[in-house]
């Protein structure tokens, strides 16, 4: 059994809108795509279209192309449309990507997602830190936030299905994962499912094991009952 599951017991449902969020996502309202001024250029395929500066032309291209292939890969895997095109602003510094969202994002975003304005709002390069998760990976999980997020328009995604999943299928269910997901169960510090529908703990150590019990409550679900099971459950809800 996922140890998660020692203290998540049966999933409940969430009911009804909520103001709290999962954290780097919003869930409130429909934006406009911000002006980003005559500088700015912009690349579109099917799917996706990324908006940059002149110096990070490159990684736009690899983001775009990455995106391309992510986007339908991720809604199958999710058995949701892919919807409309996604738009992804890649921020030259913390400043602009401070400043250029709807609201103000969580100081140690390296990315967040806008699902039902179909907006991603990233980092470049430069204002990333160096240790950071691949960019494509980080694009991922905010892809994930956006197809889930559209699905269950005009109401928030419960927090452990929108984070676990995008964990899950971003592919950043790791050993370290399962090693904080021990500790929690050593110290009898698991948090309970219905703590986690609408929003997050703000202490980092408590937050860290709410990503970890959440992501391992749907690779547990996704592991051992199968895809049809996995995708059942985000039907359902």
């Amino acid at each position: 059994m996922s140890l998660s599951m020692l203290s998540f017991g049966t999933p409940a449902l969430a009911e009804g809108p909520s103001a709290a969020r999962a954290p780097s996502v919003d869930t409130q309202g429909v934006y406009p795509l911000p002006e980003l001024g005559e500088d700015w250029k912009q690349i579109e395929s099917i799917y996706s279209r990324v908006h940059y500066l002149p110096d990070n032309a490159g990684t736009a291209r690899s983001l775009l192309e990455h995106a391309e292939s992510s986007i339908p890969r991720l809604a199958d895997e999710l058995d949701l449309p892919t919807g409309g095109v996604i738009d992804i602003v890649l921020s030259p510094d913390t400043e602009h990507f401070r400043d250029v969202q709807p609201g103000t994002p969580p100081t140690w975003a390296d990315a967040t997602a806008w699902p039902q304005s179909g907006m991603v709002f990233m980092r470049a390069p430069k204002a990333r830190n160096p240790s950071s998760r691949p960019l494509t990976q980080v694009l991922d999980h905010e892809l994930v936030h956006v197809i889930l997020g559209r699905a269950f328009a005009p109401n928030p995604v419960p927090s452990w299905l929108q984070e676990g999943t995008a964990q899950l299928l971003a592919r950043e269910y790791t050993p370290d994962l399962t090693k904080q997901l021990a500790s929690g169960l050593l110290g009898d510090n698991l948090l309970e499912l219905e703590d986690l529908t609408t929003g997050f703990p703000s202490g980092s150590s408590k937050a860290a094991l709410a990503y970890a019990q959440s992501a391992d409550l749907m690779a547990y679900i996704r592991t051992e009952y199968g895809d049809d099971a996995f995708h059942a459950l985000v039907q359902h809800m």
